[in-house]
């Protein structure tokens, strides 16, 4: 799939905390923020983007159903999870079923902002 010029600048990002937001703000540069995993996939289904951040803790319990979603509304689309340490088998998890990569916060998401720009790196679902 050939993203438009729009498409390619765009970022979905899923985060409900206010100080997340703003790392992630931080790092990503301009995005597109939603509260909710409902916008966010609304979003990604009416205008195609060219990746999604997650913050898990947005969409405890229904995370594959948000990826699949996304998924669903844009195949190719890399979708990036983060995660707490103590999450990670979840991030491995959501690798296995189709998210692009995921960040353990709060070291790990510094990894972000070289993977949206070179779409590169992602690590192995292994």
């Amino acid at each position: 799939m050939t993203l438009t010029a729009e498409a390619q600048d765009r970022v979905v990002v899923l985060c409900r905390s206010q100080d997340r937001r703003a790392l992630l703000e931080r790092l990503v540069g301009a995005s597109e923020t939603f509260p909710s995993a409902v916008d966010a996939c609304l979003a990604v289904a009416r205008r195609p983007a060219r990746a999604v951040v997650v913050n898990l803790e947005d969409v405890e319990g229904v995370e594959r159903e948000v990826v699949a979603a996304m998924r669903h509304a844009q195949p190719d689309l890399p979708i990036y999870a983060l995660v707490k340490p103590e999450d990670e088998p979840l991030g491995r998890r959501l690798l296995r079923e189709g998210a692009a990569d995921y960040f353990v916060l709060p070291t790990d998401v510094a990894r972000l902002p070289g993977i949206l720009s070179a779409e590169g790196g992602t690590r192995s679902a292994e």
